[in-house]
């Protein structure tokens, strides 16, 4: 009876307790695992996600890194917030094989403009042979302190707050694996061998 009297008086005071959250969060979409065949594109993009509360601030860059072993650069873009106040400080550039820096916005509109949730930028890649599910994201934020950062207005704030990218992230890119093309027109021909099967058998009914 105390057991089961803990269990209530516990469950109450979650209930009612407040939960911290992030009232905004960058993300790389989609996430999870994602099967493809090999030399299929990829599109992957960088979301701002914030409460209707928060208003987008007045500045933001963040960095990308994608596995080379698993995906190959198609391209991308900086995809500014679509409300003609926005401009960019200079295009993002490939640092490295597998980097890409300098994805970025900023505007000098008084007062800032009301915006939330955002796609900040679209990145494409080509499926190589080798992707396999490792576990980890195969693209990803690549931070760095006093850069990297996003700005936003918490309510009842006046000036936007600017927050590392790792601070806020939501989560990253999905764990990519390449099907392998035997596989898949083995079961394309299963599928098509199939159809037939049942057509023979329906004509001789």
């Amino acid at each position: 009876m105390k057991k089961l009297l803990n269990i209530i008086i516990i469950s109450f005071f979650i209930s009612f307790v407040p939960v911290a959250a992030m009232a905004a969060t960058i993300s790389i979409n989609p996430t999870g695992e994602l099967y493809a065949l090999p030399g299929d594109e990829i599109v992957f993009t960088v979301d701002f996600e914030a409460d209707p509360a928060v208003r987008f601030g007045s500045a933001y860059a963040f960095n990308i890194g994608f596995d080379i072993d698993e995906l190959s650069m198609v391209g991308w873009t900086n995809d500014l917030p679509d409300d003609g106040a926005w401009a960019d400080l200079g295009s993002p550039y490939e640092v490295e094989e597998g980097r890409i820096d300098s994805f970025n916005g900023y505007t000098m509109d008084i007062p800032l403009p009301e915006i939330g949730s955002t796609q900040l930028a679209t990145v494409t890649f080509e499926l190589l042979a080798g992707a396999n599910i490792d576990g980890n994201p195969d693209v990803w934020f690549i931070d760095i302190d006093g850069i990297t950062t996003i700005g936003y207005i918490d309510p009842g704030d006046s000036e936007p707050a600017y927050h590392q990218v790792a601070d806020i992230t939501g989560h990253e890119g999905a764990d990519v694996s390449a099907v392998p093309v035997p596989a898949a027109v083995y079961l394309l021909g299963s599928a098509f061998w199939g159809l037939i099967g049942i057509r023979q058998v329906v004509t001789k009914h």
